[in-house]
């Protein structure tokens, strides 16, 4: 490890940090995963906790170095599933992309 990332750790003073290398980038990885019985917890540092069953075939994305539930299951971070945006900017987008049936 370079003593550039060594630096960039220390002064950031991340807790669950660990260095990822995503292409040509090397990102911070800012959460952590506790297994329960049944269900497992993700804590992402500074942010929401989110929780969710391994049996339920919801996967997690990581963007910025955060965790996501991929509700979608399209691979990308929609606005919705961004616990990072304001509830209601999260909660127009869930709703532009639903549909009225009778």
């Amino acid at each position: 490890m370079s003593l550039f990332y060594l630096i960039l750790l220390i002064k950031n003073n991340y807790k669950y940090c660990k260095l990822k290398r995503k292409g040509g980038f090397i990102t911070l990885k800012k959460w952590k995963v506790i297994k329960k019985q049944g269900y497992n917890i993700i804590l992402n540092e500074g942010g929401q906790n989110i929780a969710y069953s391994p049996d339920s075939g919801i996967k997690i994305i990581e963007e910025d170095g955060y965790a996501f539930k991929n509700l979608s299951k399209s691979g990308q971070l929609e606005k919705y599933e961004d616990w990072r945006l304001p509830v209601e900017e999260r909660a127009k987008d869930l709703a532009s992309k639903m549909s009225i049936e009778l």
